[in-house]
């Protein structure tokens, strides 16, 4: 069956329907979840969270110049782009967890000059993204 079809095989060979109908069941409080999650992300597009300079985006590629160029540029976008939320999309085994960890070394490494790391420099969190305090046990 070729992607985008509405009908899948089985392993035992049978051929089925790939959904079960128009109807969707949920909650409201995953729905309101859900949109909470969406106007978040959305607010904070270009909020200036976690930007990395030119020179760190540079020298964590070359460090890792076993990234092909789409997780190079996926890297780059990562780690320059501002927003408070980014996604990242791709098929398992595509190399995704090992653009993040070149991204991850990036965001924790101190802006030049400065003993805190780089996403220390932009919008500091509100009260609702902080995390809670640990409960004591």
């Amino acid at each position: 069956m070729g992607a985008g079809t509405e009908r899948i095989r089985t392993r035992s060979g049978h051929v089925v329907p790939a959904t079960s109908g128009d109807r969707r069941y949920t909650t409201t409080e995953l729905l309101a979840a859900e949109e909470r999650i969406v106007a978040s992300a959305t607010d904070r597009v270009g909020a200036g969270c976690a930007q990395v300079g030119t020179a760190t985006v540079d020298e964590i590629l070359a460090r890792h110049g076993h990234l092909d160029g789409e997780q190079a540029h996926g890297v780059r976008q990562l780690l320059t782009s501002g927003n408070g939320y980014d996604l990242v999309i791709g098929q398992a085994g595509t190399g995704k967890s090992t653009m993040l960890g070149a991204a991850r070394i990036g965001w924790r490494r101190p802006a030049s000059g400065s003993s805190a790391p780089p996403w220390r420099h932009g919008r500091p969190p509100t009260s609702k993204e902080a995390p809670a305090s640990p409960v004591p046990r």
